[in-house]
């Protein structure tokens, strides 16, 4: 039987035409090699040939059986991002955490967003860009709490980017309303910088 970190290998290499078949075998090792899981993905290097990214997406098909992992994994990476602010394939894996969202398992959303809104006001503008726009997917519409946070990020933040996804966020919520919209200024950068509006560690 392949190990995990054999899988991985297949994962990195894998095709579309072999990718779910690839992932549903690295999920039935990964359920029950749980101390397994958790020393690989903690010692894969993040850069541009690295596939954790992957990992969270094959697993994401089963994301209540992986709750405490998520968590921990998004514990650990936002960590990293303190301590390596700049490096762009931390915040471009936790873009995984996408396919949780919209599983919309009401337990693992909140343990997510408590997270995340303890880093919405780090003196890293990066972790201000990507725990605005990761809030953003798992946003309850319905919570005046969360609502706030995005428009204090939209009104109030230092980075144009910060204020351009909140705004992005805010305006999927409520199409068409005003209040959401950018300031002029905010609006000539993002079509000046239209290619990099949504690049975490851009100047």
């Amino acid at each position: 039987m392949k190990k995990l970190k054999d899988i991985y290998t297949d994962i990195c290499s894998a095709t579309s035409e072999n990718r779910n078949e690839i992932y549903r075998h690295f999920r039935v090792i990964a359920k029950n090699n749980r101390k397994d899981l958790e020393e690989l993905t903690s010692s894969i290097t993040l850069n541009e040939d690295s596939c954790l990214f992957e990992i969270y997406e094959a697993l994401s098909e089963d994301s209540l059986e992986y709750e405490r992992f998520y968590i921990a994994e998004l514990e650990r990476l936002l960590q990293m991002a303190e301590n390596e602010p700049n490096n762009l394939n931390i915040y471009e894996t936790l873009e995984a955490y996408s396919f949780i969202a919209v599983k919309n398992i009401a337990s693992l959303n909140s343990a997510i967003k408590a997270h995340l809104k303890n880093v919405m006001n780090s003196s890293h503008t990066p972790i201000r860009r990507i725990s605005t726009w990761m809030l953003g997917e798992f946003i309850d519409k319905n919570s005046k709490e969360e609502i706030a946070l995005l428009y204090e990020k939209l009104t109030n933040d230092t980075d144009w980017r910060v204020r351009n996804m909140a705004s992005i966020s805010l305006k999927d919520i409520f199409p068409g309303n005003p209040n959401y919209d950018l300031k002029i200024v905010d609006k000539i950068k993002t079509y000046v910088f239209s290619k990099s509006v949504l690049n975490f560690v851009a100047l």
